[in-house]
């Protein structure tokens, strides 16, 4: 999991121990929920296709694991940086509520007909989290001191574009 942390980042090690808050309405207790749809690797969003919506100039390293993906400039607590996080039976209410907590901008939304969260630190930082049953997905999109300005639309549709184009291709 620290391959997918970072700045900002959802794999923060003090997320895990926040309370639950959920955003959607609890399985009933006893019944587990079902769990959500096979996402391809990195959310089945190809380097290529990373860079051309985030629009990111400089080289961005990826790293890879079996729960997510970064993508980054090297500039460390600096510069961009870009990840995708599978969470399996964690709930989303959770990653909202610790949005909220520390000051974001907490947004519902729908992606692919499916819940979830906005969450905005500023302009150059967006989070979208997608809930499927027991388990969501979440795209964090950062502008560092290396891009000082996301594409226009701003930072929050550059993360809806990415969750939207992994819930269209879940399977």
């Amino acid at each position: 999991m620290a391959a997918c942390g970072g700045q900002g980042g959802p794999a923060d090690g003090a997320r895990a121990a926040e309370p639950s808050e959920s955003a959607s309405p609890a399985p009933s207790a006893g019944v587990p929920a079902e769990p959500g749809p096979a996402l391809g690797m990195c959310g089945s969003v190809t380097d290529a296709e990373l860079a051309a919506t985030t629009e990111i100039t400089l080289p961005l390293t990826a790293v890879r694991d079996t729960v997510g993906c970064q993508w980054d400039v090297g500039l460390v607590d600096l510069g961009s940086h870009v990840s995708f996080t599978w969470y399996r039976g964690s709930p989303i209410g959770r990653e909202r509520a610790i949005d909220g907590a520390v000051g974001r901008v907490v947004q519902d939304v729908t992606v692919a007909g499916q819940p979830g969260f906005s969450s905005q630190a500023d302009s150059s930082l967006c989070e979208v989290g997608v809930q499927y049953g027991a388990d969501f997905f979440l795209w964090s999109v950062s502008y560092g001191v290396d891009e000082p300005s996301p594409p226009t639309g701003g930072v929050c549709d550059v993360a809806m574009t990415l969750a939207t184009m992994t819930a269209e291709r879940a399977g």
